[in-house]
Protein backbone atom coordinates (compact mmCIF):
# COMPACT_ATOMS: atom_id res chain seq x y z
CA UNK A 1 0.00 0.00 0.00
CA UNK A 2 2.52 2.33 1.11
CA UNK A 3 4.56 1.80 -2.30
CA UNK A 4 1.08 2.47 -3.89
CA UNK A 5 0.86 5.48 -2.42
CA UNK A 6 4.08 6.61 -3.45
CA UNK A 7 3.72 5.99 -6.54
CA UNK A 8 -0.05 7.78 -7.03
CA UNK A 9 1.52 11.28 -5.05
CA UNK A 10 4.50 10.91 -7.80
CA UNK A 11 2.31 10.68 -10.99
CA UNK A 12 0.38 13.94 -9.41
CA UNK A 13 3.46 15.59 -8.66
CA UNK A 14 3.87 15.08 -12.38
CA UNK A 15 0.83 15.94 -13.43
CA UNK A 16 1.09 19.68 -11.45
CA UNK A 17 4.72 19.97 -12.96
CA UNK A 18 3.33 19.66 -16.68
CA UNK A 19 0.33 21.39 -15.94
CA UNK A 20 1.20 24.73 -13.87
CA UNK A 21 2.66 27.71 -15.63
CA UNK A 22 6.79 27.54 -15.73
CA UNK A 23 9.07 26.54 -17.72
CA UNK A 24 10.96 22.92 -17.42
CA UNK A 25 13.18 20.77 -19.51
CA UNK A 26 11.45 18.41 -20.74
CA UNK A 27 12.60 14.83 -20.66
CA UNK A 28 10.83 13.80 -23.65
CA UNK A 29 11.91 16.10 -26.53
CA UNK A 30 9.31 18.38 -26.77
CA UNK A 31 9.08 22.25 -25.81
CA UNK A 32 8.00 25.77 -26.94
CA UNK A 33 11.87 26.59 -27.25
CA UNK A 34 14.79 24.94 -28.38
CA UNK A 35 18.45 24.72 -27.86
CA UNK A 36 20.75 22.94 -30.15
CA UNK A 37 23.94 22.62 -27.90
CA UNK A 38 26.42 23.32 -30.65
CA UNK A 39 26.88 23.72 -34.85
CA UNK A 40 30.33 23.64 -36.35
CA UNK A 41 32.06 24.27 -40.24
CA UNK A 42 35.01 23.50 -38.66
CA UNK A 43 37.75 21.26 -40.55
CA UNK A 44 38.92 18.53 -38.21
CA UNK A 45 42.29 16.64 -39.87
CA UNK A 46 41.45 18.92 -43.06
CA UNK A 47 37.60 18.07 -43.93
CA UNK A 48 34.92 20.86 -43.04
CA UNK A 49 31.76 19.25 -41.05
CA UNK A 50 28.57 20.87 -41.92
CA UNK A 51 25.81 21.02 -39.82
CA UNK A 52 22.29 19.91 -40.10
CA UNK A 53 19.18 20.67 -38.22
CA UNK A 54 15.53 19.89 -38.28
CA UNK A 55 12.50 21.14 -36.07
CA UNK A 56 8.96 19.21 -36.03
CA UNK A 57 5.94 20.54 -35.15
CA UNK A 58 4.19 17.61 -33.58
CA UNK A 59 0.68 19.87 -32.48
CA UNK A 60 -2.17 20.48 -34.95
CA UNK A 61 -1.35 24.21 -34.65
CA UNK A 62 0.49 26.45 -37.34
CA UNK A 63 3.03 28.55 -35.95
CA UNK A 64 6.05 30.98 -36.27
CA UNK A 65 9.39 30.25 -34.51
CA UNK A 66 12.30 32.41 -34.42
CA UNK A 67 15.48 30.83 -35.36
CA UNK A 68 18.62 32.34 -34.02
CA UNK A 69 22.42 30.84 -34.40
CA UNK A 70 24.62 32.48 -32.05
CA UNK A 71 28.31 32.43 -32.21
CA UNK A 72 30.41 30.23 -29.31
CA UNK A 73 32.83 32.95 -28.40
CA UNK A 74 30.38 35.37 -26.65
CA UNK A 75 26.85 34.21 -28.00
CA UNK A 76 26.74 37.14 -30.26
CA UNK A 77 23.59 36.69 -32.58
CA UNK A 78 24.75 36.18 -36.68
CA UNK A 79 21.87 34.98 -38.12
CA UNK A 80 18.34 35.21 -36.94
CA UNK A 81 14.79 35.11 -39.11
CA UNK A 82 11.41 33.26 -38.81
CA UNK A 83 10.05 30.24 -39.82
CA UNK A 84 6.22 29.40 -40.58
CA UNK A 85 5.26 25.98 -39.55
CA UNK A 86 2.14 24.00 -40.81
CA UNK A 87 0.48 21.40 -38.10
CA UNK A 88 2.95 18.49 -38.73
CA UNK A 89 5.19 20.09 -40.33
CA UNK A 90 9.38 19.57 -40.34
CA UNK A 91 11.63 22.01 -41.55
CA UNK A 92 15.74 21.30 -42.30
CA UNK A 93 18.65 23.70 -43.06
CA UNK A 94 22.09 22.88 -43.80
CA UNK A 95 24.97 25.26 -42.02
CA UNK A 96 28.10 25.03 -44.25
CA UNK A 97 31.68 26.63 -44.89
CA UNK A 98 30.68 29.92 -47.51
CA UNK A 99 34.07 28.77 -49.36
CA UNK A 100 37.59 26.86 -48.59
CA UNK A 101 38.78 29.60 -47.19
CA UNK A 102 38.46 29.45 -42.91
CA UNK A 103 38.36 32.67 -42.73
CA UNK A 104 34.95 33.07 -43.98
CA UNK A 105 31.81 32.78 -42.54
CA UNK A 106 29.20 29.91 -42.14
CA UNK A 107 26.28 29.92 -44.41
CA UNK A 108 23.06 28.51 -43.99
CA UNK A 109 21.31 26.44 -47.08
CA UNK A 110 18.04 25.22 -47.12
CA UNK A 111 15.92 23.49 -49.97
CA UNK A 112 12.42 22.95 -47.91
CA UNK A 113 9.47 24.97 -49.29
CA UNK A 114 8.61 26.04 -45.84
CA UNK A 115 7.83 29.88 -45.18
CA UNK A 116 10.40 31.98 -43.76
CA UNK A 117 10.78 35.61 -43.04
CA UNK A 118 13.01 36.80 -44.58
CA UNK A 119 13.26 34.43 -47.45
CA UNK A 120 16.48 32.26 -47.56
CA UNK A 121 17.46 32.42 -51.54
CA UNK A 122 18.56 29.61 -53.38
CA UNK A 123 22.33 29.91 -53.03
CA UNK A 124 21.64 29.98 -49.00
CA UNK A 125 22.72 33.38 -46.68
CA UNK A 126 26.12 33.93 -44.75
CA UNK A 127 26.44 34.52 -41.67
CA UNK A 128 26.88 38.23 -40.25
CA UNK A 129 29.24 39.86 -37.51
CA UNK A 130 27.30 43.09 -37.32
CA UNK A 131 26.89 42.31 -33.56
CA UNK A 132 30.38 42.09 -32.45
CA UNK A 133 31.98 45.05 -34.55
CA UNK A 134 32.65 48.96 -34.00
CA UNK A 135 29.99 49.65 -31.02
CA UNK A 136 29.39 46.28 -30.38
CA UNK A 137 32.84 44.58 -30.54
CA UNK A 138 33.49 43.01 -27.36
CA UNK A 139 37.47 41.77 -28.16
CA UNK A 140 37.06 39.12 -28.86
CA UNK A 141 37.85 39.40 -32.39
CA UNK A 142 35.77 40.97 -35.41
CA UNK A 143 36.54 38.46 -38.16
CA UNK A 144 33.55 36.02 -39.86
CA UNK A 145 35.54 33.20 -38.92
CA UNK A 146 34.21 33.99 -35.67
CA UNK A 147 30.92 32.71 -37.14
CA UNK A 148 32.24 29.07 -38.21
CA UNK A 149 31.05 27.28 -34.70
CA UNK A 150 28.52 28.04 -32.02
CA UNK A 151 24.98 26.87 -30.78
CA UNK A 152 21.43 27.89 -31.97
CA UNK A 153 18.18 28.41 -30.08
CA UNK A 154 14.67 28.06 -31.38
CA UNK A 155 11.90 30.20 -29.63
CA UNK A 156 8.12 29.92 -30.31
CA UNK A 157 6.54 32.98 -30.88
CA UNK A 158 3.14 31.83 -31.18
CA UNK A 159 0.14 30.03 -33.23
CA UNK A 160 -1.43 31.73 -36.51
CA UNK A 161 -4.91 32.54 -36.08
CA UNK A 162 -6.94 30.31 -39.48
CA UNK A 163 -7.00 33.45 -41.55
CA UNK A 164 -3.23 33.91 -41.35
CA UNK A 165 -2.51 29.82 -41.37
CA UNK A 166 -4.38 29.37 -44.44
CA UNK A 167 -1.90 31.00 -46.27
CA UNK A 168 0.30 28.10 -45.39
CA UNK A 169 -1.80 25.45 -47.27
CA UNK A 170 0.63 23.48 -49.27
CA UNK A 171 -0.14 23.03 -53.14
CA UNK A 172 0.74 19.95 -55.30
CA UNK A 173 4.16 20.52 -54.95
CA UNK A 174 4.42 21.42 -51.33
CA UNK A 175 4.82 25.22 -51.90
CA UNK A 176 2.96 27.46 -49.68
CA UNK A 177 -0.48 29.11 -51.39
CA UNK A 178 0.79 32.53 -49.84
CA UNK A 179 4.12 33.06 -47.89
CA UNK A 180 4.79 36.84 -48.94
CA UNK A 181 1.05 37.70 -46.81
CA UNK A 182 2.83 36.83 -43.87
CA UNK A 183 6.30 38.12 -45.23
CA UNK A 184 4.72 41.66 -46.15
CA UNK A 185 6.43 44.32 -44.13
CA UNK A 186 8.72 41.59 -42.69
CA UNK A 187 6.11 41.83 -39.66
CA UNK A 188 4.63 38.74 -37.63
CA UNK A 189 0.94 38.34 -38.07
CA UNK A 190 -1.31 38.51 -35.13
CA UNK A 191 -0.58 35.61 -32.85
CA UNK A 192 -2.40 33.53 -30.66
CA UNK A 193 -0.69 31.77 -27.43
CA UNK A 194 1.82 29.39 -27.64
CA UNK A 195 1.44 25.40 -27.65
CA UNK A 196 4.88 24.37 -27.91
CA UNK A 197 5.28 20.48 -28.93
CA UNK A 198 8.46 21.38 -31.34
CA UNK A 199 10.93 18.79 -31.16
CA UNK A 200 14.73 19.17 -32.86
CA UNK A 201 17.94 16.97 -34.06
CA UNK A 202 21.33 18.78 -34.83
CA UNK A 203 23.52 16.65 -36.71
CA UNK A 204 27.33 17.20 -37.52
CA UNK A 205 28.22 15.62 -40.29
CA UNK A 206 31.95 15.34 -42.01
CA UNK A 207 31.46 13.78 -45.57
CA UNK A 208 34.82 13.47 -46.35
CA UNK A 209 35.92 11.25 -43.16
CA UNK A 210 33.02 9.45 -42.58
CA UNK A 211 31.84 11.29 -39.41
CA UNK A 212 28.32 11.85 -37.71
CA UNK A 213 27.36 13.02 -34.88
CA UNK A 214 24.02 13.79 -33.84
CA UNK A 215 21.92 14.61 -30.44
CA UNK A 216 18.65 15.99 -29.77
CA UNK A 217 17.93 19.72 -28.87
CA UNK A 218 17.06 20.23 -25.31
CA UNK A 219 13.71 21.32 -25.18
CA UNK A 220 12.13 23.89 -22.94
CA UNK A 221 8.39 23.74 -21.91
CA UNK A 222 5.80 26.15 -20.99
CA UNK A 223 8.27 28.85 -21.36
CA UNK A 224 5.48 31.52 -21.86
CA UNK A 225 1.82 31.45 -21.64
CA UNK A 226 1.49 34.82 -23.73
CA UNK A 227 2.45 35.32 -27.84
CA UNK A 228 5.29 37.43 -28.32
CA UNK A 229 4.87 38.78 -31.70
CA UNK A 230 8.05 40.82 -33.13
CA UNK A 231 8.96 43.09 -36.16
CA UNK A 232 12.32 42.05 -38.19
CA UNK A 233 13.58 45.37 -37.66
CA UNK A 234 12.58 45.04 -34.16
CA UNK A 235 13.65 43.86 -31.07
CA UNK A 236 14.42 39.80 -31.04
CA UNK A 237 12.89 37.12 -28.90
CA UNK A 238 15.17 35.91 -26.11
CA UNK A 239 15.38 33.97 -23.22
CA UNK A 240 15.00 37.28 -20.95
CA UNK A 241 11.44 38.24 -22.60
CA UNK A 242 8.66 40.30 -21.26
CA UNK A 243 6.17 37.53 -22.27
CA UNK A 244 7.98 35.13 -20.60
CA UNK A 245 6.57 33.67 -17.01
CA UNK A 246 8.99 33.88 -14.61
CA UNK A 247 8.50 30.39 -12.66
CA UNK A 248 10.59 27.02 -13.24
CA UNK A 249 9.56 23.79 -12.53
CA UNK A 250 12.39 20.72 -11.62
CA UNK A 251 11.45 17.74 -9.68
CA UNK A 252 14.73 16.88 -7.70
CA UNK A 253 15.42 15.16 -3.90
CA UNK A 254 12.36 13.67 -3.97
CA UNK A 255 10.41 17.21 -4.47
CA UNK A 256 8.63 18.88 -6.96
CA UNK A 257 9.89 22.59 -7.23
CA UNK A 258 7.87 25.32 -8.19
CA UNK A 259 10.13 28.51 -8.53
CA UNK A 260 9.39 32.10 -8.58
CA UNK A 261 12.35 34.55 -9.72
CA UNK A 262 12.36 38.14 -10.29
CA UNK A 263 13.81 38.00 -14.20
CA UNK A 264 12.33 35.78 -16.67
CA UNK A 265 16.05 34.12 -17.55
CA UNK A 266 16.47 33.38 -14.13
CA UNK A 267 13.49 30.77 -14.44
CA UNK A 268 15.26 29.48 -17.95
CA UNK A 269 18.23 29.64 -16.32
CA UNK A 270 17.22 27.71 -13.11
CA UNK A 271 15.32 24.92 -15.58
CA UNK A 272 19.53 24.52 -17.02
CA UNK A 273 20.64 25.03 -13.07
CA UNK A 274 23.17 21.70 -12.89
CA UNK A 275 25.77 21.31 -10.45
CA UNK A 276 27.99 18.71 -12.77
CA UNK A 277 28.23 17.67 -16.13
CA UNK A 278 30.08 15.05 -17.29
CA UNK A 279 30.94 12.04 -20.05
CA UNK A 280 32.93 9.38 -20.94
CA UNK A 281 36.13 9.25 -23.02
CA UNK A 282 37.81 6.70 -25.06
CA UNK A 283 41.90 7.29 -26.63
CA UNK A 284 42.73 3.91 -27.18
CA UNK A 285 46.06 3.85 -29.45
CA UNK A 286 44.71 0.32 -30.94
CA UNK A 287 41.93 2.88 -32.76
CA UNK A 288 43.58 5.56 -32.66
CA UNK A 289 40.57 7.16 -30.90
CA UNK A 290 39.76 11.07 -29.92
CA UNK A 291 37.37 12.43 -27.91
CA UNK A 292 35.97 15.93 -27.74
CA UNK A 293 33.32 17.67 -24.89
CA UNK A 294 31.36 20.59 -25.90
CA UNK A 295 30.03 22.37 -22.91
CA UNK A 296 27.53 25.90 -23.61
CA UNK A 297 26.24 28.15 -21.57
CA UNK A 298 22.90 29.38 -23.10
CA UNK A 299 22.00 31.99 -21.26
CA UNK A 300 25.63 33.35 -19.69
CA UNK A 301 25.05 36.48 -22.02
CA UNK A 302 22.60 37.67 -19.77
CA UNK A 303 25.31 37.41 -16.55
CA UNK A 304 28.46 38.41 -18.01
CA UNK A 305 29.47 41.05 -19.72
CA UNK A 306 33.07 42.57 -20.27
CA UNK A 307 33.08 44.79 -16.96
CA UNK A 308 31.69 41.88 -14.90
CA UNK A 309 29.61 39.07 -13.65
CA UNK A 310 26.68 38.23 -12.16
CA UNK A 311 26.18 34.91 -10.28
CA UNK A 312 25.76 31.64 -10.44
CA UNK A 313 28.81 33.11 -13.02
CA UNK A 314 31.93 34.51 -11.14
CA UNK A 315 34.24 35.90 -14.10
CA UNK A 316 33.47 38.44 -16.74
CA UNK A 317 33.58 37.84 -20.33
CA UNK A 318 37.58 37.64 -21.65
CA UNK A 319 38.42 35.88 -24.57
CA UNK A 320 41.77 34.04 -25.86
CA UNK A 321 42.84 31.32 -28.04
CA UNK A 322 44.63 30.15 -25.05
CA UNK A 323 41.99 31.29 -22.14
CA UNK A 324 43.95 30.69 -18.85
CA UNK A 325 43.64 31.70 -16.02
CA UNK A 326 47.67 31.91 -15.00
CA UNK A 327 48.08 34.23 -17.68
CA UNK A 328 44.80 36.21 -16.65
CA UNK A 329 43.08 35.63 -13.31
CA UNK A 330 40.66 37.14 -14.86
CA UNK A 331 39.71 35.02 -17.57
CA UNK A 332 37.62 32.40 -18.01
CA UNK A 333 34.92 30.38 -15.36
CA UNK A 334 37.04 28.41 -13.22
CA UNK A 335 35.90 24.29 -13.68
CA UNK A 336 36.86 21.82 -11.23
CA UNK A 337 37.52 18.42 -12.93
CA UNK A 338 37.66 14.36 -12.01
CA UNK A 339 38.73 11.68 -14.02
CA UNK A 340 37.96 8.09 -13.38
CA UNK A 341 38.59 4.91 -15.31
CA UNK A 342 36.84 2.04 -15.99
CA UNK A 343 37.33 0.29 -12.77
CA UNK A 344 36.60 3.35 -11.05
CA UNK A 345 39.96 4.57 -9.78
CA UNK A 346 40.89 8.23 -10.11
CA UNK A 347 43.51 9.26 -11.74
CA UNK A 348 43.20 13.02 -12.20
CA UNK A 349 41.61 15.54 -9.70
CA UNK A 350 41.81 19.47 -10.59
CA UNK A 351 40.15 21.72 -8.05
CA UNK A 352 42.30 24.88 -8.89
CA UNK A 353 43.44 24.76 -5.55
CA UNK A 354 40.81 27.39 -4.12
CA UNK A 355 43.41 30.33 -4.66
CA UNK A 356 40.90 32.38 -6.50
CA UNK A 357 42.58 35.66 -7.35
CA UNK A 358 45.43 34.83 -4.59
CA UNK A 359 46.89 32.08 -7.06
CA UNK A 360 51.17 32.47 -6.79
CA UNK A 361 52.21 33.43 -10.24
CA UNK A 362 51.62 30.32 -12.97
CA UNK A 363 49.44 28.82 -11.48
CA UNK A 364 47.04 26.82 -13.60
CA UNK A 365 43.55 27.18 -12.93
CA UNK A 366 40.83 25.01 -15.77
CA UNK A 367 38.44 27.48 -17.17
CA UNK A 368 36.23 27.58 -20.08
CA UNK A 369 36.19 31.52 -21.79
CA UNK A 370 33.78 30.59 -24.60
CA UNK A 371 29.81 30.61 -24.44
CA UNK A 372 29.93 26.99 -26.41
CA UNK A 373 34.30 25.44 -25.13
CA UNK A 374 35.08 22.27 -26.78
CA UNK A 375 38.14 20.53 -25.09
CA UNK A 376 39.91 17.50 -25.75
CA UNK A 377 41.16 14.05 -23.67
CA UNK A 378 44.64 12.72 -24.50
CA UNK A 379 46.43 10.04 -22.58
CA UNK A 380 50.09 8.87 -22.51
CA UNK A 381 52.25 12.11 -23.08
CA UNK A 382 55.54 11.05 -21.21
CA UNK A 383 57.00 14.40 -22.35
CA UNK A 384 55.15 17.77 -23.57
CA UNK A 385 54.01 17.63 -27.05
CA UNK A 386 52.46 21.11 -28.74
CA UNK A 387 48.80 20.59 -29.47
CA UNK A 388 47.12 21.71 -32.83
CA UNK A 389 45.29 25.56 -32.37
CA UNK A 390 42.17 22.86 -32.97
CA UNK A 391 40.53 19.64 -31.26
CA UNK A 392 41.13 16.53 -33.04
CA UNK A 393 37.48 14.99 -33.09
CA UNK A 394 35.86 18.69 -34.18
CA UNK A 395 38.32 21.09 -35.26
CA UNK A 396 37.20 23.53 -32.85
CA UNK A 397 39.41 27.15 -32.34
CA UNK A 398 36.88 27.58 -29.19
CA UNK A 399 39.13 25.68 -27.01
CA UNK A 400 38.80 25.65 -23.02
CA UNK A 401 41.62 24.76 -20.51
CA UNK A 402 43.92 27.32 -21.72
CA UNK A 403 44.22 25.82 -25.37
CA UNK A 404 45.09 22.40 -23.73
CA UNK A 405 43.84 19.21 -23.91
CA UNK A 406 43.20 17.09 -20.58
CA UNK A 407 46.18 15.10 -20.67
CA UNK A 408 45.47 11.80 -18.31
CA UNK A 409 49.06 9.98 -18.38
CA UNK A 410 47.85 6.34 -17.48
CA UNK A 411 44.25 6.48 -18.41
CA UNK A 412 42.34 4.70 -22.17
CA UNK A 413 38.92 5.19 -21.06
CA UNK A 414 36.92 6.21 -18.54
CA UNK A 415 34.82 9.15 -17.86
CA UNK A 416 35.10 12.75 -17.00
CA UNK A 417 32.67 14.77 -14.36
CA UNK A 418 33.03 18.67 -14.16
CA UNK A 419 31.50 21.72 -12.21
CA UNK A 420 31.75 24.96 -11.98
CA UNK A 421 34.19 25.58 -9.08
CA UNK A 422 33.35 29.05 -7.97
CA UNK A 423 29.92 28.99 -9.23
CA UNK A 424 26.85 31.17 -7.40
CA UNK A 425 23.80 30.43 -7.11
CA UNK A 426 20.59 31.78 -8.04
CA UNK A 427 17.73 32.40 -5.08
CA UNK A 428 14.16 32.06 -5.88
CA UNK A 429 11.17 34.62 -4.49
CA UNK A 430 9.48 33.23 -0.98
CA UNK A 431 6.40 32.89 -2.79
CA UNK A 432 8.54 29.40 -4.15
CA UNK A 433 6.27 26.38 -3.33
CA UNK A 434 8.13 22.66 -3.16
CA UNK A 435 5.70 19.59 -3.03
CA UNK A 436 7.48 16.29 -1.51
CA UNK A 437 6.56 13.63 -4.13
CA UNK A 438 6.39 10.94 -1.40
CA UNK A 439 3.94 12.64 1.48
CA UNK A 440 2.20 15.26 -1.25
CA UNK A 441 3.25 17.79 1.87
CA UNK A 442 3.45 21.26 -0.52
CA UNK A 443 5.59 24.10 1.71
CA UNK A 444 6.16 27.47 0.32
CA UNK A 445 9.46 29.11 0.50
CA UNK A 446 12.46 30.05 -1.19
CA UNK A 447 14.66 27.85 -3.18
CA UNK A 448 18.79 27.83 -3.98
CA UNK A 449 19.53 26.50 -7.37
CA UNK A 450 23.48 25.98 -7.15
CA UNK A 451 25.56 25.22 -10.36
CA UNK A 452 25.67 26.60 -13.79
CA UNK A 453 22.89 26.88 -16.48
CA UNK A 454 24.57 24.50 -18.84
CA UNK A 455 24.24 21.63 -22.06
CA UNK A 456 26.63 19.95 -24.24
CA UNK A 457 27.38 16.53 -25.77
CA UNK A 458 30.75 14.30 -26.26
CA UNK A 459 32.25 12.56 -28.98
CA UNK A 460 34.16 10.45 -29.88
CA UNK A 461 35.97 8.65 -33.12
CA UNK A 462 37.47 4.98 -34.11
CA UNK A 463 39.58 4.59 -37.27
CA UNK A 464 40.46 0.99 -38.10
CA UNK A 465 43.43 0.75 -40.66
CA UNK A 466 43.45 -3.20 -41.31
CA UNK A 467 40.31 -3.16 -43.41
CA UNK A 468 41.07 -5.17 -46.90
CA UNK A 469 38.35 -4.45 -49.18
CA UNK A 470 38.23 -6.42 -52.61
CA UNK A 471 38.10 -3.43 -54.51
CA UNK A 472 38.01 0.34 -53.99
CA UNK A 473 38.86 1.87 -50.90
CA UNK A 474 37.36 1.03 -47.71
CA UNK A 475 36.37 3.44 -44.87
CA UNK A 476 37.56 2.72 -41.54
CA UNK A 477 36.12 5.71 -39.70
CA UNK A 478 33.51 5.71 -37.52
CA UNK A 479 32.03 8.03 -34.68
CA UNK A 480 29.36 8.38 -32.09
CA UNK A 481 28.14 11.24 -30.08
CA UNK A 482 26.10 11.63 -26.98
CA UNK A 483 24.29 14.19 -24.74
CA UNK A 484 26.22 14.99 -21.18
CA UNK A 485 25.05 13.72 -18.16
CA UNK A 486 23.92 15.72 -14.97
CA UNK A 487 23.24 16.46 -11.65
CA UNK A 488 21.02 18.88 -9.48
CA UNK A 489 22.11 20.69 -6.20
CA UNK A 490 18.29 22.66 -5.61
CA UNK A 491 18.06 22.83 -1.16
CA UNK A 492 15.63 25.18 0.68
Amino acid sequence: MTSLRTWVVAALALVVATSAAGVYLNPDGLGQALIYPYYTVQSAGGNPFNTLISVVNHTADAKVVQVRFREGRNARPVLRFHVYLNPGDVWTAGVVPASADTASPARLVTFDASCTNPPIPPEGIDFRNVTYIGAQADAAGDGLDRTREGFVELIELGTLPSASAANLARDANGVPANCAALQAGLVSPVLDTPSGGLSGTLTLINVASGMDFTVNADALAQLSSRPMPRTLGGSDADFNAAEIDPVSQAIANGFFYRSVWTRPVDAVSAALMRSSWSGEFIVDDATRSKTDFVTTFPTREFYVTTAGAAAPFTRPFRWYPECSSHLDPAAGEPIAVVARDRESRVERIDNNQGCGFLCPPGTKRWTMCAAASVFDVRSNFTVFVPLPPQTPALGSFNRAFGGEALELPTMKHGWISLEGLDAGTLASLPSSTRTNVTTGEAITGAHTYRGLPVTGLWVRTFENGTLACSAGTCQGNYGGSFPLTYTRSITP
